[in-house]
């Protein structure tokens, strides 16, 4: 068999093979257009309403407190937001978990997140010694093998503080406030990007093989025939 057509053969495994995640494709989700807005009259305010589920950047939040009202603004007085000047994502009822997947359904590497209290202050009742500030979260990382869990502590400074994790080949991360007050909870900034060893397609696989079979029996017969 002549070098072009193994050349070719060879080409084609090269071509059929995954190409690697590009490890600088990181995504940032930072709830844009999400923003705290000034309001005072509940009566009066606009919709905080985000939507549950909530799409943004390639991935899909969904809490499990039932009905749209489940996700929203961390406050409609931006003074008890951990960012004012941009947005954040907060449950609407206590105690519950909020689930974060590739909209497409594929694997993602989720790197950190920034974390505050749901009302972001360190207002003290000295009659209880209770500081709203603060509390654990539990978070869940589930591969296509099971799941891991980690607890993480937010500390006693109001804004933003940033926890990292550095999960990889994930189908789904989720997060429920454990100790926070009320078990409310900010999140902004969720860094993730395409998981860094993505599976092939089984189409792949199969052209894969294929390819590396008739390169090895080409290579093959061209030994033979020099051995002749």
């Amino acid at each position: 068999m002549s070098k072009f057509l193994i050349t070719l053969l060879a080409t084609s495994v090269v071509a059929a093979a995954p190409a690697a995640a590009d490890p600088c494709a990181v995504t940032t989700v930072t709830f844009p257009t999400y923003a705290p807005v000034q309001c005072y009259d509940e009566e009066n305010c606009p919709p905080a309403v985000v939507s549950n589920p909530y799409d943004e950047a390639g991935f899909h939040f969904q809490n499990s407190a039932e009905g749209g009202y489940a996700l929203v603004n961390g406050s409609s007085n931006p003074t008890n937001s951990a960012d004012p000047t941009g947005g954040v994502l907060t449950n609407n009822y206590g105690y519950k978990t909020t689930t974060v997947t590739k909209v497409d359904g594929g694997l993602f590497d989720f790197i950190s997140v920034d974390l505050a209290d749901g009302f972001n202050n360190m207002n003290y009742f000295p009659a209880t010694g209770f500081n709203r500030q603060g509390g654990d979260v539990l978070f869940t990382f589930t591969t296509g093998s099971g799941s891991t869990t980690q607890t993480i502590t937010i500390d006693g400074i109001p804004g933003l503080q940033t926890f990292t994790f550095n999960m990889t080949g994930l189908t789904s991360v989720s997060y429920l406030p454990q100790t926070t007050f009320n078990g409310y909870i900010q999140a902004d900034n969720f860094v993730v990007s395409a998981a860094t060893g993505a599976v092939p397609e089984p189409a792949s696989w199969a052209m894969l093989i294929a390819g590396f079979g008739l390169t090895g029996a080409a290579m093959r017969r061209r030994r033979t025939a020099v051995a002749a």
